[in-house]
């Protein structure tokens, strides 16, 4: 009985030790916002863009797997190649009003990042504004 006992708690702690130091060795992606808001935008005036910083705050590196948006009216552009741990750059969020030349009023997109964070693989990041003649 006691070394049933024995072969089990060694099972446990190494089971605890593969599951702890998995852990420390992944990525993390996070951004420093997940709203940009442009306020009033002129149709005339064209596109605006705002930028967000991504970063990996984990232990491993951050593979960037897709970018993309809710709509052709939104654009969001980066250096697509593997984040280090500690690692941020910008990835820069275009808003086109033109694209839709009809819609005048509020607008609300999305953009999408999808990383090889085990914990969030996918982070949203929401767009809106007013788009005024």
């Amino acid at each position: 009985m006691k070394k049933i006992i024995l072969i089990a708690v060694i099972i446990l702690i190494a089971v605890g030790i593969v599951v702890f130091t998995t852990k420390e060795k992944t990525p993390n992606a996070s951004v420093d916002s997940t709203h940009v808001e442009f306020g009033e935008i002129i149709q005339s005036q064209g596109p605006v863009s705002a930028t967000v910083l991504v970063s990996n705050t984990g232990k491993a590196p951050l593979k960037i797997n897709r970018l993309s948006t809710s709509c052709g009216c939104t654009t969001a552009k980066m250096d697509s190649s593997d984040l280090v741990p500690g690692e941020s750059r910008e990835m820069t969020i275009t808003f086109d009003p033109l694209v839709h030349k009809d819609e005048i009023g509020p607008i609300t997109r999305a953009v999408y990042l999808q990383t090889s964070d085990p914990d969030e693989p996918e982070i949203q990041i929401d767009v809106t504004g007013v788009v005024k003649k």
